[in-house]
């Protein structure tokens, strides 16, 4: 089966791939490539596609970089991205799947590669099919925590949704519902500087990665009309908002932001609340908390909380760790920013 290995962005041929695909994330889009493009510059799209009669039947999207210890190479890089196989759901899937691992393999050796790793689709199962390149292991997992939208309409999802809810859940989104807050969605640059602004202050205290203002204007520009930002105001003041992707029948949860003055009254339960009874309303399904480490406890209830369910998926690849050797944790995490390497131990720092 002839493969394509494309050092480019995503071709016409791969568009039209994902689009006879079902289920697929938001992270198989061509659109999220060129936002993962933006957002890891030093990185390069390395897309390998299969072909069966002259149509692109298969393919694996990744991105590679250069750092000071080789080339790694993820599918795909970017916190939260799912990579994983795509495949064409009329053709059999195993000749699909061998020809792309043989080309995987192939291509890690003749390049070089330290590092590969593969985050699977959250609802897949099968731990085979990674196994077919000589290399690859599962090496990790996260918990995939996926909320279930009910149906109906605006006016009678509230119940239906706050039962979905534990009861603690429940009660806190009942106290930001009764705090007085203006909730809408809001498309004015404004709202989205107060959300960055905010976001910033957030990361900062508790030394967490802080996404760019660039960033946030890259994914309206790219996603346009799926990319929603819910605004929360007490009386005219910015308290809260929410930044939402959506893609087919998926809500992904991509940004909360509370303003301190406000969390107390439960701002991102009322934001939370009003986009699932808006995107439950508009016939969406599914809504996606994104993965969460097993030492996540209080992360973990959070989500749970509010009736997300568990999708264990894993992390497929190899890393040759000599190579890494020279390097502390901190210094391989600057210097492959947005990349997965390897299962750091405890005690490495």
């Amino acid at each position: 089966m002839p493969i394509e290995i494309s050092v480019a962005p995503p071709s016409i041929a791969y568009a039209e791939l994902v689009a006879r695909v079902p289920g697929l994330l938001i992270h198989a889009s061509p659109e999220w490539a060129a936002f993962t493009q933006m957002a890891c510059p030093q990185a390069r799209p390395v897309y390998f596609l299969a072909y069966k009669d002259g149509q692109a039947v298969g393919a694996l999207p990744a991105f590679e970089m250069d750092g000071p210890c080789g080339k790694v190479l993820n599918s795909l890089p970017y916190y939260g991205s799912h990579g994983d196989l795509i495949i064409d759901p009329t053709v059999e899937r195993g000749p699909v799947v061998q020809a792309l691992m043989q080309a995987l393999d192939e291509y890690v050796q003749k390049h070089k590669i330290m590092a590969f790793n593969a985050v699977t689709h959250p609802f897949r199962n099968d731990s085979a099919e990674f196994s077919a390149c000589s290399r690859m292991k599962r090496v990790d997992d996260r918990i995939g925590q996926i909320s279930t939208l009910p149906a109906g309409t605006a006016g009678s999802l509230e119940e239906p949704l706050l039962q979905m809810f534990s009861q603690k859940t429940r009660n806190l989104a009942r106290k930001g519902l009764k705090s007085g807050f203006t909730v809408f969605r809001s498309e004015k640059d404004v709202d989205f500087q107060n959300l960055h602004e905010h976001h910033a202050i957030g990361m900062g205290k508790i030394n967490g990665t802080i996404k760019s203002i660039d960033q946030l204007k890259t994914l309206k520009q790219l996603f346009g009309d799926n990319c929603h930002l819910y605004v929360a105001y007490a009386d005219d003041i910015f308290a809260g908002g929410l930044l939402t992707l959506v893609y087919r029948d998926w809500v992904e949860y991509f940004m909360p932001v509370s303003v301190e003055a406000y969390r107390s009254k439960q701002v991102i339960s009322a934001l939370i609340v009003h986009a699932m009874i808006d995107y439950a309303s508009r016939g969406y399904s599914y809504w996606n908390w994104g993965g969460t480490w097993r030492s996540q406890e209080g992360v973990y209830h959070f989500k749970k909380g509010w009736g997300a369910k568990d999708y264990v998926y894993g992390y497929y690849g190899y890393a040759l760790k000599e190579a890494f050797s020279g390097l502390t944790r901190t210094e391989l995490l600057a210097a492959y920013p947005n990349f997965y390497l390897f299962p750091f131990s405890s005690e490495e720092t």
